[in-house]
């Protein structure tokens, strides 16, 4: 089932991997993630940017201050496009 996603969210595709979203988006959107854990099959890599269909991600669960993930992932990683 398809379900929206906020600013903060952690959300996976796989169940292996975590991606923080960073926009909010409605049902039917594309939503713009970040990856922040990688998948067991390492189809991304942490700092890579995705846009994609929110209904490809389930929710995982919600962080407080993403700031301080997004920084530390840029200091740590880089962010890719």
């Amino acid at each position: 089932m398809s379900e929206s996603h906020r600013y903060g969210d952690v959300v996976s595709r796989d169940g292996t991997d975590e991606h923080l979203v960073l926009n909010d988006c409605e049902k039917g959107d594309n939503v713009s993630v970040v990856c922040i854990k990688e998948p067991f099959s390492k189809w991304v890599e942490i700092g890579e940017l995705e846009d994609n269909c929110e209904w490809r991600y389930k929710l995982l669960y919600k962080i407080i201050n993403p700031e301080v993930l997004i920084k530390r992932i840029k200091e740590k990683h880089g962010l890719r496009y």
